[in-house]
């Protein structure tokens, strides 16, 4: 059966995730699992990255954990000093198909060191692409396929997988590297 939009963009806790990687920046950072956390006073669902080999925090993800993937609440960096909160993500789990969501996103650093206290928007868009059936390592999926373009002119391409979260990444930077990811395993 076909997936909806929210249904793939649930965010469970408890996932392990082995990842593939498409260029030595991103080999560290492999892993990834989901946890019940707060960010900002709020409740979220954390999604860690760490080093595949040490462990090592890289960086957290805090998601909306009634919108899932789709809402990140704030971003929370090993090396750095405190937490950037997001705002102005719109709730994008009714997207309907091919149609494209404009929005604008600011991002103000929660934190006490002066160099980073910059406020920075970026108006981006949105899209869903549609149900897909993808195939990799850990199997054959009903995938929602969605689509980011950022003001920066990068672009980002996920398959969401109910449960799982996404299975297949790709991207494109303004200067038109392309990298892309998969899941090994759940």
């Amino acid at each position: 059966s076909t997936p909806s939009l929210a249904q793939c963009s649930s965010l469970p806790t408890g996932l392990s995730i082995r990842l593939t990687d498409s260029n030595y920046s991103e080999a560290s950072t492999a892993w990834r699992s989901t946890s019940a956390d707060t960010a900002l006073n709020l409740p979220s669902i954390a999604l860690t990255r760490r080093d595949i080999a040490t462990q090592a925090l890289h960086s957290v993800f805090h998601h909306d954990p009634n919108a899932g993937f789709l809402a990140v609440l704030a971003m929370a960096q090993a090396k750095a000093v405190g937490v950037t909160r997001y705002d102005g993500l719109p709730d994008l789990r009714a997207t309907p198909l091919g149609e494209l969501v404009d929005y604008t996103v600011t991002y103000t650093p929660e934190s006490s060191a002066a160099a980073s206290n910059a406020v920075t928007t970026s108006t981006d868009r949105f899209s869903f692409l549609g149900p897909a059936k993808i195939t990799t390592p850990p199997g054959t999926f009903d995938a929602c396929k969605i689509g980011t373009r950022y003001q920066s002119g990068a672009q980002e391409l996920y398959w969401l997988v109910p449960g799982k979260t996404w299975v297949r990444y790709e991207s494109l930077t303004a200067g038109g590297a392309r990298s892309s990811r998969e899941a090994l395993s759940h």
